[in-house]
């Protein structure tokens, strides 16, 4: 899987963008380190697709070539000081063109948009 990121508004582009393509918002209080998206069937994580980190209330757009067959995505979030959540109900990122991560005393949540 090839991804390709831009961070804070300057766009960088695959040549082909597909329609799993999306903007991932860190509404939470910590710096991110790293962002993994994995096909859900998989039991590996892709990439790394940080470019460096993503600060509190920055955003980063996430682009690359279409996988046919292939809309069913997990998340994982590393913050700079080691913690990492996981997302793995399936998000089917063909229907989905935004990702907002928040914080709460009782965990971390995204909501999406279509």
């Amino acid at each position: 899987m090839i991804i390709l990121v831009a961070i804070a508004g300057s766009m960088a582009r695959a040549k082909a963008n597909s329609v799993e393509d999306f903007t991932f918002y860190n509404y939470s209080e910590w710096q991110i380190a790293y962002i993994y998206v994995s096909n859900h069937a998989s039991h590996e994580w892709g990439p790394n697709i940080l470019n460096g980190y993503l600060d509190p209330g920055n955003r980063v757009k996430v682009t690359w070539p279409e996988e046919p067959g292939v809309s069913v995505f997990d998340l994982k979030v590393v913050y700079t000081d080691g913690r990492s959540t996981t997302f793995t109900r399936g998000y089917d990122l063909s229907e989905i063109s935004r990702i907002n991560l928040y914080h709460r005393p009782t965990g971390d949540w995204i909501e999406w948009e279509q």
